[in-house]
């Protein structure tokens, strides 16, 4: 068997206890929990696609970018988690899970972007929308800040190389399938927001955010997702 599969199996391994252990498959909603399993396993299958080297950077990165996101935000009191952790591990290891189905859904739906134009402008639509939103919504404060703008300049960064089309569907998939996340979580008091709403504004561009993020970072590592997740 290859290494790689047994990593991607100690990632779900890793995922799964950690989300019963603290309690969130018995708190979750059977929407949730179909929702949340059905994602692991398509996020299994692609990610036992990669190459060894190009798995473990992407996971790697993920990974602690979203330690990082999770912990400034949950600090800042922007989201909080039912259980009080800052986070909690499913959810930092859930960033691996939940970006590479964004990245392997937005490498089908951009055939169908025909439209071309310059690379950065569904980067730039998705880092003014959240910004703005983040500022009405009182989830900027000075760390919080720094992070939205650096993770602003690496997705500026990462649409230098990538196409118009790639950048519209990482855009468009990341809203649909990061709000249902976020909607579902919410909805059954796994975590809750600043706001009491259960989708407030900021979080529908979020996950296009951290994808663009992300892409920003990978492409430091020269494992662009556009070239990786193909």
């Amino acid at each position: 068997m290859k290494a790689k599969y047994l990593f991607v199996g100690f990632l779900v391994l890793i995922n799964c206890g950690s989300y019963v252990y603290d309690g969130y498959l018995t708190e979750a909603s059977v929407l949730f929990n179909g929702f949340y399993f059905l994602t692991l396993l398509v996020s299994a299958y692609i990610l036992c696609k990669l190459e060894s080297k190009p798995l473990l950077i992407f996971s790697f990165a993920a990974f602690v970018l979203g330690v990082c996101v999770e912990f400034l935000n949950t600090q800042a009191e922007n989201w909080v988690y039912f259980t009080g952790a800052q986070p909690p591990l499913f959810v930092a290891v859930g960033w691996i899970f939940l970006l590479a189905v964004i990245f392997y859904c937005s490498k089908i739906f951009k055939k169908f972007v025909k439209i071309k134009s310059y690379s950065v402008i569904p980067v730039l639509v998705c880092f003014g929308l959240f910004l703005w939103f983040s500022y009405t919504e009182g989830n900027i404060r000075f760390w919080t800040g720094g992070l939205y703008i650096l993770m602003a300049l690496l997705g500026i960064y990462s649409s230098l190389s990538t196409s118009f089309s790639w950048n519209t569907a990482v855009l468009i998939t990341g809203i649909v399938i990061g709000s249902i996340s976020e909607f579902l979580g919410a909805s059954c008091g796994l975590w809750s927001f600043r706001s009491g709403a259960f989708l407030p504004l900021p979080m529908i561009c979020a996950w296009s955010a951290n994808a663009f993020f992300l892409s920003g970072v990978m492409k430091l590592f020269k494992s662009p997702p556009e070239k990786l997740f193909t």
